[in-house]
Protein backbone atom coordinates (compact mmCIF):
# COMPACT_ATOMS: atom_id res chain seq x y z
CA UNK A 1 0.00 0.00 0.00
CA UNK A 2 1.04 3.99 -0.53
CA UNK A 3 -0.08 6.43 0.30
CA UNK A 4 0.05 10.00 -0.64
CA UNK A 5 1.05 13.04 2.06
CA UNK A 6 -2.20 14.30 1.54
CA UNK A 7 -3.46 10.64 2.19
CA UNK A 8 -1.24 10.19 4.67
CA UNK A 9 -1.81 12.88 6.97
CA UNK A 10 -5.58 11.95 6.91
CA UNK A 11 -4.67 8.43 7.77
CA UNK A 12 -2.33 9.25 10.78
CA UNK A 13 -4.06 12.45 12.03
CA UNK A 14 -1.31 14.68 11.51
CA UNK A 15 -0.48 17.47 9.47
CA UNK A 16 1.46 17.45 6.22
CA UNK A 17 3.73 20.29 7.77
CA UNK A 18 4.64 17.74 10.51
CA UNK A 19 5.24 14.76 7.85
CA UNK A 20 7.25 16.94 5.86
CA UNK A 21 9.92 17.65 9.21
CA UNK A 22 9.74 13.89 9.68
CA UNK A 23 11.00 13.52 6.86
CA UNK A 24 13.61 15.79 6.69
CA UNK A 25 15.30 14.45 9.79
CA UNK A 26 14.86 11.19 8.61
CA UNK A 27 12.39 9.39 11.02
CA UNK A 28 10.13 8.42 7.59
CA UNK A 29 11.48 7.91 4.22
CA UNK A 30 9.08 8.09 1.42
CA UNK A 31 9.72 6.88 -2.33
CA UNK A 32 10.01 9.69 -4.79
CA UNK A 33 8.63 8.96 -8.58
CA UNK A 34 11.24 10.48 -10.78
CA UNK A 35 9.36 11.52 -13.16
CA UNK A 36 6.33 13.38 -11.54
CA UNK A 37 8.34 14.11 -8.17
CA UNK A 38 5.73 13.10 -6.06
CA UNK A 39 6.35 11.09 -2.95
CA UNK A 40 4.78 7.78 -1.84
CA UNK A 41 4.40 7.16 1.83
CA UNK A 42 4.84 3.02 2.85
CA UNK A 43 3.58 0.94 5.29
CA UNK A 44 6.99 1.05 7.26
CA UNK A 45 6.35 4.70 7.01
CA UNK A 46 3.38 4.45 8.93
CA UNK A 47 4.41 1.90 11.79
CA UNK A 48 7.55 4.41 12.28
CA UNK A 49 5.45 7.96 12.38
CA UNK A 50 3.18 5.68 15.00
CA UNK A 51 6.72 4.58 16.94
CA UNK A 52 7.87 8.04 17.07
CA UNK A 53 4.63 9.73 18.59
CA UNK A 54 4.34 6.72 21.40
CA UNK A 55 8.71 8.10 22.39
CA UNK A 56 7.41 11.55 21.56
CA UNK A 57 4.21 11.06 24.03
CA UNK A 58 7.18 9.23 26.45
CA UNK A 59 8.68 12.81 26.72
CA UNK A 60 10.99 11.88 23.95
CA UNK A 61 12.77 15.21 21.67
CA UNK A 62 12.39 14.24 18.12
CA UNK A 63 15.72 13.88 17.56
CA UNK A 64 15.40 11.10 20.27
CA UNK A 65 12.90 9.24 18.54
CA UNK A 66 15.05 9.07 15.33
CA UNK A 67 17.91 7.60 17.50
CA UNK A 68 15.50 5.38 19.29
CA UNK A 69 14.39 4.00 15.49
CA UNK A 70 17.80 3.78 14.08
CA UNK A 71 19.46 2.32 17.28
CA UNK A 72 19.63 -1.83 16.69
CA UNK A 73 20.00 -2.63 20.54
CA UNK A 74 17.01 -3.54 22.37
CA UNK A 75 19.37 -2.65 25.77
CA UNK A 76 20.31 0.52 24.79
CA UNK A 77 16.42 1.34 23.83
CA UNK A 78 15.61 -0.07 27.09
CA UNK A 79 17.86 1.87 29.56
CA UNK A 80 17.16 5.08 27.45
CA UNK A 81 13.17 4.39 28.26
CA UNK A 82 14.24 3.24 31.58
CA UNK A 83 15.94 7.10 31.87
CA UNK A 84 12.90 9.01 30.51
CA UNK A 85 10.83 7.03 32.89
CA UNK A 86 13.13 8.60 35.65
CA UNK A 87 12.78 11.70 34.70
CA UNK A 88 9.47 12.11 34.24
CA UNK A 89 8.88 10.89 38.07
CA UNK A 90 11.07 13.60 38.80
CA UNK A 91 9.22 15.88 36.61
CA UNK A 92 6.15 15.19 38.24
CA UNK A 93 6.68 15.14 41.61
CA UNK A 94 7.82 18.61 40.82
CA UNK A 95 4.70 19.58 39.27
CA UNK A 96 2.93 17.63 42.53
CA UNK A 97 5.13 20.23 44.57
CA UNK A 98 4.05 23.07 42.50
CA UNK A 99 0.84 22.36 42.68
CA UNK A 100 0.58 22.00 46.63
CA UNK A 101 2.64 25.43 46.28
CA UNK A 102 0.38 27.33 44.65
CA UNK A 103 -2.56 26.33 46.98
CA UNK A 104 -0.37 27.77 49.75
CA UNK A 105 0.13 31.29 47.42
CA UNK A 106 -3.60 31.67 46.81
CA UNK A 107 -4.31 31.23 50.55
CA UNK A 108 -1.74 33.94 51.28
CA UNK A 109 -3.63 35.96 48.78
CA UNK A 110 -6.70 35.61 50.76
CA UNK A 111 -4.98 36.50 53.84
CA UNK A 112 -4.44 40.57 52.38
CA UNK A 113 -7.00 42.11 53.82
CA UNK A 114 -6.59 40.81 56.90
CA UNK A 115 -2.71 42.08 57.23
CA UNK A 116 -2.96 45.27 55.45
CA UNK A 117 -1.82 47.86 57.81
CA UNK A 118 -1.89 45.08 60.41
CA UNK A 119 0.29 43.40 62.49
CA UNK A 120 -0.07 39.47 63.33
CA UNK A 121 2.06 36.81 64.68
CA UNK A 122 2.42 33.55 62.34
CA UNK A 123 4.57 30.70 62.17
CA UNK A 124 6.78 29.76 59.00
CA UNK A 125 8.25 26.60 58.14
CA UNK A 126 11.94 26.24 57.86
CA UNK A 127 13.74 27.06 54.43
CA UNK A 128 16.84 27.62 52.52
CA UNK A 129 18.25 30.45 51.87
CA UNK A 130 21.26 32.55 49.17
CA UNK A 131 21.77 36.08 49.29
CA UNK A 132 23.73 38.00 46.43
CA UNK A 133 23.38 41.71 47.23
CA UNK A 134 24.71 44.56 49.40
CA UNK A 135 21.09 46.20 49.26
CA UNK A 136 21.64 47.49 45.31
CA UNK A 137 24.90 46.15 44.71
CA UNK A 138 25.20 41.93 43.04
CA UNK A 139 27.76 39.94 44.43
CA UNK A 140 30.74 39.43 42.04
CA UNK A 141 30.91 35.97 43.52
CA UNK A 142 30.39 33.50 40.60
CA UNK A 143 30.13 30.40 42.43
CA UNK A 144 27.03 32.54 44.46
CA UNK A 145 25.39 33.71 41.46
CA UNK A 146 25.37 29.61 39.75
CA UNK A 147 24.05 28.34 43.07
CA UNK A 148 21.04 31.79 42.33
CA UNK A 149 20.57 30.90 38.65
CA UNK A 150 19.78 27.07 39.23
CA UNK A 151 17.56 27.42 42.42
CA UNK A 152 15.34 30.47 40.47
CA UNK A 153 14.04 27.40 37.36
CA UNK A 154 12.30 26.19 40.44
CA UNK A 155 9.98 28.68 40.29
CA UNK A 156 7.20 28.78 41.54
CA UNK A 157 8.74 27.23 44.61
CA UNK A 158 11.38 30.14 44.79
CA UNK A 159 10.49 33.82 46.45
CA UNK A 160 12.84 36.44 45.52
CA UNK A 161 12.82 38.08 49.39
CA UNK A 162 15.28 40.82 50.66
CA UNK A 163 16.58 40.30 54.39
CA UNK A 164 16.63 43.45 56.76
CA UNK A 165 18.83 43.33 59.55
CA UNK A 166 17.74 44.09 62.93
CA UNK A 167 20.07 47.37 63.06
CA UNK A 168 18.31 48.59 60.05
CA UNK A 169 15.20 47.44 62.08
CA UNK A 170 16.36 49.72 65.42
CA UNK A 171 16.80 52.71 63.11
CA UNK A 172 14.39 54.98 61.65
CA UNK A 173 17.30 57.11 59.55
CA UNK A 174 20.36 56.78 57.45
CA UNK A 175 21.45 54.56 56.30
CA UNK A 176 18.87 51.20 55.39
CA UNK A 177 20.86 47.68 54.70
CA UNK A 178 19.32 45.05 53.37
CA UNK A 179 20.18 42.36 50.61
CA UNK A 180 18.51 40.59 47.99
CA UNK A 181 18.42 36.18 48.64
CA UNK A 182 16.69 33.52 47.55
CA UNK A 183 14.00 31.46 49.62
CA UNK A 184 12.98 27.79 49.57
CA UNK A 185 10.86 26.10 52.32
CA UNK A 186 13.50 23.24 53.43
CA UNK A 187 11.45 20.55 53.27
CA UNK A 188 10.52 20.98 49.06
CA UNK A 189 14.78 21.29 48.89
CA UNK A 190 14.87 18.30 50.68
CA UNK A 191 12.65 16.50 48.43
CA UNK A 192 14.20 18.06 45.24
CA UNK A 193 17.32 16.84 46.65
CA UNK A 194 18.78 20.19 46.70
CA UNK A 195 22.44 20.20 48.14
CA UNK A 196 22.06 22.44 51.30
CA UNK A 197 25.67 22.88 51.99
CA UNK A 198 25.22 25.59 49.79
CA UNK A 199 22.39 27.35 51.37
CA UNK A 200 21.86 28.90 54.86
CA UNK A 201 19.42 26.74 56.37
CA UNK A 202 16.70 29.00 58.64
CA UNK A 203 15.24 26.75 61.04
CA UNK A 204 11.03 27.38 61.45
CA UNK A 205 9.66 30.37 63.86
CA UNK A 206 7.13 32.81 64.91
CA UNK A 207 7.61 35.98 62.92
CA UNK A 208 5.38 39.08 63.03
CA UNK A 209 3.79 39.73 59.65
CA UNK A 210 2.56 42.80 57.79
CA UNK A 211 1.33 43.80 54.42
CA UNK A 212 1.61 46.75 52.85
CA UNK A 213 1.16 49.23 49.57
CA UNK A 214 3.94 50.61 47.80
CA UNK A 215 3.50 52.71 44.28
CA UNK A 216 5.95 54.76 44.62
CA UNK A 217 9.36 53.88 42.41
CA UNK A 218 11.83 54.50 45.47
CA UNK A 219 13.39 51.47 46.75
CA UNK A 220 13.04 50.61 50.36
CA UNK A 221 12.23 53.24 52.73
CA UNK A 222 11.98 54.08 56.48
CA UNK A 223 8.51 54.36 55.80
CA UNK A 224 8.07 50.87 55.23
CA UNK A 225 9.51 49.88 58.32
CA UNK A 226 7.60 52.45 60.25
CA UNK A 227 4.42 50.26 61.40
CA UNK A 228 6.38 47.38 62.21
CA UNK A 229 9.01 49.40 64.24
CA UNK A 230 5.95 50.95 65.84
CA UNK A 231 4.56 47.57 67.03
CA UNK A 232 7.61 46.45 68.43
CA UNK A 233 8.43 49.20 70.31
CA UNK A 234 4.40 49.49 71.56
CA UNK A 235 4.48 45.59 72.64
CA UNK A 236 7.94 45.95 74.36
CA UNK A 237 9.69 43.00 71.76
CA UNK A 238 13.16 42.41 72.40
CA UNK A 239 13.72 38.38 71.22
CA UNK A 240 13.90 39.71 67.33
CA UNK A 241 16.50 38.57 64.93
CA UNK A 242 15.99 40.47 61.39
CA UNK A 243 13.12 41.35 59.14
CA UNK A 244 12.64 39.63 55.44
CA UNK A 245 10.26 41.41 52.74
CA UNK A 246 9.50 40.30 49.52
CA UNK A 247 6.42 41.82 47.03
CA UNK A 248 3.57 39.36 46.36
CA UNK A 249 0.95 40.92 44.27
CA UNK A 250 0.82 43.14 41.99
CA UNK A 251 -2.33 45.61 40.56
CA UNK A 252 -3.20 49.40 38.94
CA UNK A 253 -5.48 51.40 41.32
CA UNK A 254 -6.36 54.46 39.07
CA UNK A 255 -4.39 54.18 36.40
CA UNK A 256 -1.32 53.91 39.15
CA UNK A 257 1.15 50.27 39.31
CA UNK A 258 0.86 49.06 42.96
CA UNK A 259 2.80 46.19 44.59
CA UNK A 260 1.50 44.80 48.06
CA UNK A 261 4.57 43.93 50.05
CA UNK A 262 4.90 41.61 52.96
CA UNK A 263 6.88 42.36 56.13
CA UNK A 264 8.27 39.16 58.61
CA UNK A 265 10.16 39.73 61.58
CA UNK A 266 11.84 36.49 62.57
CA UNK A 267 10.96 36.70 66.55
CA UNK A 268 12.75 34.03 69.22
Amino acid sequence: MKYTIKEMAELLAVTTHKLRYYEKIGIIAPEVNEETGYRYFSVIDTRRFNLARLYRGMGFSVESCLELLSNQDSSQIIESIQNQRESLIEEVRFKQLCIDEMERYASFLLSIPDLLNQVKEIELEPYIRIEFSDNEKITKDKTILAIRDNIVEFAPLVRWVSRIPRSTMEKTSGHLEYHYGVNMSLSNAKKLGLNLSNFEVIPGSKYLMTIFKKNSNPNFGWETLSLMQAYIAKHKIENYEFGLSSCIHSTIEEGVMVNYHYLAVKIN
